[in-house]
């Protein structure tokens, strides 16, 4: 019989003080050199995430008031609260002028810090997104992911999510959208 293990993560709503380590798990997770970039390149790349994040943060904020289906979530650790390991979206607002736009809702911009993968963090993430996604009286949530990342993929799968779609994007990458009825 094996021991149950009590969770080494939460799930919180986004706060300003979180956007810098979100914007270095996204840039770090979603930089199109990676680790084979040079110094200023990176610096460059976080500074434009933490930018965008920014941006949106602001809008987040006020989404409920304005009446917007937006939110930022965070996955900490339970020993120390402030330390982010993982950040997602989930979106609910009209394309604004995006071409190929997602179906909403959807989650985006999933990533969970390196160091803290395969610990269920990302599903942790997905369920909570799931949560909001229901409170906003929805039915399906979508999301995107790059059809050579077997590891998001099957996670996603494992989690309920199926093959709605593809295309390919203007890097040429294969995108699947996957999608799951709530």
């Amino acid at each position: 019989v094996s021991a149950h293990r009590e969770p080494s993560f939460f799930v919180r709503e986004v706060r300003e003080e979180d956007l810098g380590a979100a914007a270095n798990i996204l840039a770090e997770s979603f930089s199109s050199d990676g680790a084979n970039s040079n110094f200023l390149a990176r610096r460059v790349e976080r500074m434009n995430t933490y930018l965008s994040l920014k941006s949106r943060f602001e809008t987040f904020r006020y989404a409920e008031r304005s009446g917007s289906l937006q939110c930022m979530l965070v996955a900490c650790s339970v020993l120390n609260e402030n330390e982010v390991v993982g950040f997602c979206e989930v979106d609910n607002r009209p394309p604004g002028g995006e071409i190929n736009p997602a179906p909403r809702p959807y989650i985006s911009n999933l990533a969970v810090d390196e160091k803290f993968r395969r610990r269920g963090t990302a599903s942790m993430l997905v369920s909570a997104s799931e949560e909001i996604v229901r409170g906003w009286g929805k039915l399906k949530l979508y999301l995107r992911v790059n059809d050579e990342n077997d590891g998001a993929k099957a996670m996603y799968c494992g989690c309920g999510y199926e093959f709605e779609s593809n295309f390919v994007n203007a890097e040429g990458e294969t995108v699947m959208l996957l999608g799951k009825t709530l």
